[in-house]
């Protein structure tokens, strides 16, 4: 096995610190910047751009445990797909033109934070760490509240000075950046598989 010097998993919380820097606020903390230019542009109340956040929220609570199943059976494949998913219907928010449309991307955006955010760290984070496990998750987590006050200021920018749409699109693009990049090059999915103990 190798040395506890080198150990690998600090850099898994390095690179989950940075995926849910842009994943867990994109969920559900930033949305309500996009809330005006939207409702706005659909026509909707803010009642009705509400039910977006609660599709969101409500696909953990009705899948958690079965996203929570397959992240253990194979995490890469999950985080990879998801990932996509994520940053792709992110994307696609900004071509909207109806309120339903907007609803059938947040229910799909809800499987992608799912999968990729709080939840899947944990796991990830669980499997290579078991004495600092404490210290690792809450290392790791830090990424949510880092993300949100990064990406807070950076969103209202972008609405500002490229629209709503542009500012869906262009942190759906870094979204799919990072979280490929990360889970290509730096996330293995247990110890073992580099030789490390827990």
């Amino acid at each position: 096995m190798k040395s506890k010097e080198s150990f690998y998993g600090w850099r898994i919380v390095l690179g989950a610190v940075l995926v849910l820097a842009v994943t867990g606020p994109a969920g559900v903390a930033i949305a309500n910047i996009y809330q005006s230019s939207v409702t706005e542009a659909l026509n909707i109340s803010n009642a009705q751009f509400s039910i977006s956040n609660t599709l969101i929220l409500g696909v953990s609570v009705f899948f958690g445990s079965w996203i929570s199943g397959l992240l253990a059976k194979n995490f890469k494949k999950v985080f990879m797909i998801a990932s996509l998913i994520y940053g792709l219907s992110y994307i696609a928010f900004g071509l909207v033109n109806n309120a339903w449309l907007f609803y059938l991307l947040s229910f799909i955006v809800g499987f992608g934070f799912l999968s990729t955010s709080t939840m899947a760290m944990s796991i990830l984070i669980s499997n290579w760490f078991v004495e600092k496990r404490g210290l690792a998750l809450s290392i790791a987590l830090s990424g949510v509240g880092i993300g949100g006050i990064i990406w807070s200021p950076v969103v209202t920018s972008l609405i500002n000075s490229i629209g709503w749409r542009g500012s869906y699109m262009t942190y759906g693009a870094i979204m799919l950046a990072i979280t490929l990049l990360v889970g290509h090059f730096i996330f293995v999915e247990k110890p073992e598989d580099m030789a490390y103990k827990p």
